[in-house]
């Protein structure tokens, strides 16, 4: 047959969903095709489905941590709820270093979407556990974040240099957070540079000890 049969977007969403339960079993849902759950304090593990142009989809996972704000229009918010959950440090097919990933795509009809679902779910069920395992402390964030924050293409928002930044504030070491946040905003953005300072603060404040250096 010549012609594209494509899937309405909520049906394959239904049945990404549906070839996810196994790996999100004891995850709290949060809307749409996000899930969470705890991994320690203030880190929670994230998986998401991104629609990506062409009618596709990819599978991410990371983490969301409450020491790390997002920017919202001139100014940045925190998000510590469950409703509030989105992605600060991940792995999609822009990471360095990620395992190769199978789209999902709707147009080539139902019995694709669930054949391209299911391989998508083997193929990040493994390194999805094992990268929660070693990101769920601020220790194993902040080495991640690092080691994303070594790509020069890095195109996540927020960059992983921001998470750097304020991994280090979380830890209380906050000259290191400054000079990684000067890394991550240029000093011309003046409005923006002093709002994150501000937040930096706070959050060092909130923790004043660290062995931030180990």
């Amino acid at each position: 047959m010549g012609s594209l049969e494509v899937v309405p977007a909520e049906r394959a969403r239904d049945l990404i969903g549906a070839a996810l339960q196994p790996v999100v079993a004891d995850f709290e849902h949060v809307r749409g095709l996000v899930w969470s759950k705890p991994l320690s304090a203030g880190i929670r593990a994230v998986l998401d489905v991104q629609a990506l142009r062409g009618g596709q989809f990819d599978i991410r996972y990371g983490v969301c941590c409450d020491w790390v704000p997002h920017r919202h229009s001139d100014t940045y918010s925190w998000h510590r709820t469950l409703k509030q959950t989105r992605l600060d440090l991940w792995v999609d097919h822009f990471t360095v270093d990620a395992e190769r990933r199978q789209w999902i795509s709707r147009l080539e009809g139902e019995r694709q979407v669930r054949r391209q679902a299911a391989k998508a779910v083997r193929q990040v069920a493994e390194p999805a556990a094992a990268w929660w395992d070693a990101t769920g402390s601020e220790a194993g964030v902040l080495s991640e974040a690092y080691r994303q924050a070594a790509n020069a293409f890095d195109i996540h928002e927020p960059r992983a240099r921001l998470v750097v930044a304020f991994t280090h504030a979380r830890l209380g070491d906050l000259p290191a957070a400054q000079r990684e946040l000067a890394l991550a905003v240029p000093t011309s953005e003046t409005r923006r540079s002093n709002d994150l300072n501000g937040r930096l603060t706070e959050i060092a404040a909130v923790h004043p000890s660290s062995d931030a250096g180990s």
